[in-house]
């Protein structure tokens, strides 16, 4: 049955829209010498004009209007990089600014100040990415640790990634994972609170 809705979808060329998402169904053509290619088009509009973007199977690929689309051997599925910016619950004195595909809280103030931390946006960001990195750095030598002890090496001394990760939160360098978008503490959440030190320091013995 649904590939016969498979079938019925590819000759008439319907868009189906399933909540947010497009799906439009897989196209064939034939070649001079009966060669069958099989691939997904994709509507790229600019201004009064529209373009026709012909990608095969297996392809995925962002669009300037952040949506990601993905074709496989059914067809297109297109649905929006980002969240919903209606869904973001934030306070009263902010608002949503999108930056690109990125929904921004910010100051309704100036439009450029972060809705939380009262600092500029740009600021703000460049410290998560500084974060960012320490992190993906510390799991990269975390997973490098285990490798070596998988093979039969010493585990080495000093504080592990886990302990360094703790050590952060507890000097207020590392933002609180735990407290979503939206919340009172913000995009990321603020800082871990003292309250929470015997705790994270029973971890780092555990460890």
């Amino acid at each position: 049955m649904m590939l016969l809705l498979f079938i019925t979808l590819s000759i008439f060329g319907v868009t189906q829209t399933h909540g947010q998402c497009e799906f439009s169904p897989l196209k064939t053509e034939i070649s001079a010498f009966g060669t069958r290619r099989s691939y997904c088009e994709h509507l790229v509009k600019d201004g009064m004009s529209v373009a026709k973007l012909r990608v095969l199977p297996d392809t995925t690929f962002k669009t300037l209007d952040c949506h990601t689309c993905t074709c496989n051997q059914y067809g297109m599925r297109c649905c929006p990089s980002n969240r919903d910016p209606r869904s973001l619950q934030i306070p009263r004195h902010c608002r949503i600014v999108m930056d690109g595909c990125t929904p921004t809280p910010v100051r309704k103030s100036d439009n450029k100040t972060d809705c939380y931390t009262a600092k500029p946006v740009q600021v703000v960001r460049q410290n998560r990415q500084r974060i960012n990195n320490v992190l993906t750095t510390l799991d990269r030598v975390q997973r490098m640790q285990r490798q070596q002890v998988a093979r039969g090496g010493e585990a080495p001394e000093g504080p592990t990634p886990d302990q360094v990760i703790m050590m952060m939160a507890l000097s207020g360098a590392l933002e609180n994972p735990y407290n979503p978008l939206g919340t009172a503490g913000g995009m990321y959440g603020p800082p871990f609170e003292n309250s929470m030190m015997p705790f994270l320091m029973l971890g780092m013995m555990g460890s």
